[in-house]
């Protein structure tokens, strides 16, 4: 039997493969529910996070998400977060978004509980609608700016007098402790000055060092929340202490956020929030803002002091 040409033993298997891949794309549950999920994105193209969290609420989109994880979805997009508020643009968020700090802040703010079994099935539904929404309607364009991040648009002055500062992605996110802004102490890298602080609650302990480890400074303030690891008998006494030299380090070591605090002259700065009411304002004032006052305690330090980062290992 005479052999076919190569060029059509190569049509044939292109074909073939071809072939395949429709019949499975057309069959295939997973392909179903990602058709189903491109046309509910093309009918209503998200262009606020709450209309993205909207989207991840609904059961024929997402069906593999736990039906308790979808009402923390939909419970979620009324609630300010320190990554997401629910007028967000979307186009302007869409490339700093995590599925692992999503999930930490629908667990924190929805105060919720999500197993790893239930987070693992939910990461990769968040990553894949993202993904299509980056494909369907171009919002990630080949050399399109990155969003600003945290400080990067400051806007106020000296002659402001009262500046609040809590969400991580607001104008003065870099005062918060969230962001990735690491530093040194105890002769050692900590991913952010949350890490140190959090840490520090199990000085001298196996704990300290797993939650210096901590991939994210979530996961690190729950490693420090939990009870059942045992928390240093003083830190009632020294926990003041400790932010100090966390909010110390961080500004000391990163001239541009000196900068940007040194910048706010005179004004009062407060961490506006009711979720806490001791290192925050309460929401209404009535907290004691202690991380307020440790930041303009260590502004007025910055004034007097040498030229920041000197000396600093890695500083930036």
């Amino acid at each position: 039997m005479e052999e076919w040409p190569r060029w059509v033993s190569a049509v044939v298997s292109v074909a073939t493969v071809a072939a395949f891949y429709f019949v499975f794309s057309r069959v295939h549950p997973a392909a179903r529910r990602m058709r189903r999920q491109e046309q509910a994105i093309r009918a209503r193209p998200p262009q606020s996070a709450a209309d993205f969290l909207a989207l991840l609420a609904e059961p024929d989109l997402a069906p593999d998400i736990p039906l308790f994880v979808r009402a923390a979805f939909a419970v979620h997009i009324a609630l300010p977060t320190d990554r997401l508020r629910p007028d967000d643009d979307f186009t302007e968020i869409l490339d700093d978004l995590d599925a692992i700090d999503l999930i930490e802040d629908i667990e924190q703010k929805c105060e919720v509980t999500i197993s790893e079994a239930d987070a693992a099935v939910t990461r990769p539904t968040i990553r894949n609608v993202v993904a299509l929404v980056h494909r369907l309607r171009g919002f990630r364009r080949s050399g399109e700016p990155a969003r600003p991040g945290p400080c990067q648009n400051v806007t106020g002055g000296p002659s402001v007098t009262v500046i609040n500062f809590y969400s991580l992605h607001g104008e003065y996110g870099c005062f918060s402790n969230f962001p990735r802004h690491p530093i040194f102490l105890k002769g050692k890298r900590w991913r952010t000055s949350e890490h140190y602080f959090q840490a520090q609650k199990f000085a001298g302990t196996p704990d300290e060092e797993e939650v210096r480890m901590a991939t994210k400074p979530m996961e690190a303030a729950r490693m420090g929340r939990d009870r059942k690891r045992p928390l240093r008998r003083d830190w009632e006494a020294v926990k003041d202490g400790v932010m100090r030299d966390a909010v110390r380090a961080k500004f000391a070591q990163h001239p541009e956020l000196a900068a940007v605090l040194l910048g706010t002259g005179d004004a009062r700065l407060v961490e506006h929030t009711p979720n806490d009411s001791y290192w925050g304002d309460g929401g209404d004032g009535s907290g004691k803002n202690m991380l307020g006052q440790i930041l303009m305690r260590v502004r007025a330090e910055l004034r007097t002091a040498e030229p920041v980062g000197e000396g600093a290992p890695g500083a930036g």
